[in-house]
């Protein structure tokens, strides 16, 4: 890369903000109005062919969820509203194998794909149904429906395997390795680390291969091999742009992308300290998007750096996107606070114009409590302070729901199943 072509200045960015290497705190002042509860703020949903759906996780009265969050399995219910009607209840505990655990329970098309345990067995659940049920104890990590066939990426609770199922069936099994890539991911859309190559259900994940660490890329439950080194991590691997890059940190902390033919070093001249990377396309060029402490200082930046030396910042703290455009980049700062942002800067390393803040603390299900449709956002809130309710925002509060607990998933669809 040629510093005539980078038109994000970092050293002058950083100098701003040298004075606390901490995130940066939010004002706590909200930038939007919003009108109290009344009967038409709490029934202004999507109308036509446009429903919003909430999944809710609620404790018995009187239980501290927010001390012990997975201490109790028993009586705790799961909720899922569209449009703020409750379609479905279930509950927790030994007899359904379900948990209170917001990451065990995932909105796809509609439905609310459910994980559980029981007798020594996992338990894949759609809408209380049950899917399959196999021998162990396995995470989902991926979920996709291509052509009425279900295909399912778990990865290992206890160990270091994976395995690949279409409906029940294994496909592809490795007893050591991690796929790239989870639930809450806009860029791989909401299969999670699953996505659709052609048609055909693929993924990528690193591997001990001899005395190195391969990088293998599966598709159809077939994998190969894409690179494979001594003393280097890989992070991610995908097609852009018709090319197969992989992105890896090397034993320097060096952060390396590469599409086999050319290598980039993306630490920026040594000025960035990647803590957590994944690839994207940014305008058609392969770039790098994570959180990175930058200068003397260490200042935890979300960044975005492409190949050609262009870089963006998003904001402070822990921040994701909350669509594949980049044009909302939502960050929750160490005092617990939320705030929207739209999109990135080239400019200003406390990221784009701040669109809306929480003004509280709130808890937060990274990935999984936000939805974007157009040009409009929906995000789950769930406020620390056990007199605020939970409630869905969109420009304005849509609804709020009096619970001992807090939102876990928020989806939106066009034409949904009936």
């Amino acid at each position: 890369m040629h510093k005539s072509r980078h038109i994000f200045v970092l050293p002058g960015l950083l100098a701003v903000l040298s004075c606390s290497p901490d995130p940066v705190s939010f004002s706590g002042k909200p930038h939007f109005w919003r009108p109290a509860a009344t009967e038409e703020t709490l029934s202004a949903w999507p109308s036509g062919d446009t429903t919003v759906y909430v999944c809710t996780v609620s404790y018995p009265k009187g239980y501290d969820w927010l001390r012990d969050s997975s201490g109790l399995r028993e009586g705790c219910l799961l909720r899922l509203m569209a449009n703020g009607r409750t379609c479905l209840t279930l509950e927790t505990g030994a007899a359904t194998g379900l948990g209170p655990d917001g990451d065990t329970h995932h909105l796809y098309g509609g439905h609310l794909l459910s994980e559980g345990d029981i007798d020594g067995c996992t338990l894949l659940l759609r809408d209380g149904q049950e899917m399959m049920r196999f021998r162990g104890r396995e995470k989902l990590c991926g979920y996709l429906q291509a052509d009425g066939t279900a295909y399912s990426l778990w990865r290992d609770r206890d160990g270091y395997g994976f395995t690949l199922r279409k409906n029940a069936d294994v496909l592809l099994r490795r007893e050591q390795g991690r796929p790239f890539g989870d639930f809450g991911d806009p860029a791989t859309g909401s299969g999670g680390a699953l996505s659709l190559s052609g048609g055909t259900v693929s993924f990528a994940y690193q591997m001990p291969a001899g005395g190195d660490t391969g990088c293998f890329l599966c598709i159809g439950g077939s994998d190969f091999l894409l690179y494979k080194d001594r003393d280097i991590r890989f992070l991610d691997a995908r097609l852009l742009e018709g090319k197969t890059w992989v992105l890896y940190c090397r034993e320097d902390r060096k952060l390396m992308l590469s599409d086999g033919m050319t290598r980039y070093d993306m630490s920026y001249y040594g000025v960035l300290d990647w803590q957590e990377a994944r690839m994207i396309s940014r305008e058609g060029i392969p770039g790098v998007l994570g959180t990175a402490l930058a200068g003397r200082q260490k200042i935890p930046l979300y960044l975005l750096l492409t190949v050609n030396g262009t870089l963006w910042s998003g904001g402070t703290g822990t921040c994701i996107p909350i669509d594949g455009n980049l044009d909302y980049i939502l960050c929750y700062d160490s005092g617990h606070h939320l705030a929207l942002h739209a999109g990135m800067s080239r400019e200003n390393a406390s990221g784009g114009p701040v669109l809306w803040e929480s003004g509280e603390e709130v808890i937060f299900v990274p990935g999984s409590c936000t939805a974007v449709l157009g040009n409009r956002v929906f995000m789950g809130i769930s406020p620390r302070n056990r007199g605020r309710k939970p409630y869905l925002w969109s420009g304005r509060k849509l609804g709020e729901w009096g619970l001992n607990g807090y939102i876990c998933a928020v989806e939106v669809r066009l034409s949904p199943p009936t």
